[in-house]
């Protein structure tokens, strides 16, 4: 949990800066065409408070990752969920993909402060908020809304096969984060629950 809170304060302490000069049509033409094109040109055009390292292996290889399921371990602060949180959750947001876009972690509680706060992050950018010109709301059910693409919290308390979207569509990305504890890491029940819930 000190864990968890440390990484959505994190979050919430980064500030983008720019000037009047950068938000101009061909500045935005310019890098939408390299940000659209690559995960990490989005994340170093965006981001470059959380991404001014060198990019790893691990950053590569999250980029490459297209259709299917896949397993991305190592270890604590390598920068695996940053980078998946901005280049898959909120890149696919903002451009608008359609369908559910779902961060699942071990609590409901979790999963919903860290959507709020990948909502946050967006919103404090204003140079993301004029180049993709982003529109965020919450339907009734709480669920938010960005760019006709649902943003959803789940967890493992609560189970992924209850979602659906209006439209009838079921999750189009799943992040799948922070399932295990510093406790129940230790237990071979909680983890076959948790390999279990994966292949759902």
């Amino acid at each position: 949990p000190e864990l968890d809170a440390r990484f959505e304060a994190f979050l919430d302490s980064i500030k983008t800066s720019i000037t009047r000069k950068d938000l101009t049509p061909e500045k935005r033409k310019e890098r939408r065409e390299r940000a659209d094109e690559s995960d990490l040109e989005f994340c170093k055009i965006y981001y470059p408070e959380i991404f001014h390292l060198p990019w790893n292996a691990a950053h590569r290889h999250i980029a490459g990752l297209k259709n299917g399921k896949h397993t991305v371990s190592g270890f604590r602060e390598l920068g695996k969920s940053a980078f998946c949180y901005v280049a898959k959750v909120i890149k696919p947001l903002i451009l608008g993909v359609g369908g559910i876009i779902n961060i699942s972690t071990r609590t409901q509680e979790i999963s919903q402060e860290r959507t709020s706060a990948l909502i946050r992050l967006m919103e404090r950018n204003r140079l993301l908020m004029y180049d993709y010109e982003i529109k965020v709301m919450q339907d009734k059910k709480g669920w938010y809304i960005v760019n006709n693409t649902i943003l959803l919290a789940t967890s493992v308390q609560v189970g992924l096969r209850s979602y659906i979207s209006d439209d009838f569509q079921r999750f189009k990305i799943s992040i799948q984060d922070d399932l295990y504890d510093r406790l129940s890491v230790k237990s071979e029940k909680d983890n076959e629950k948790r390999s279990e819930e994966r292949r759902v």
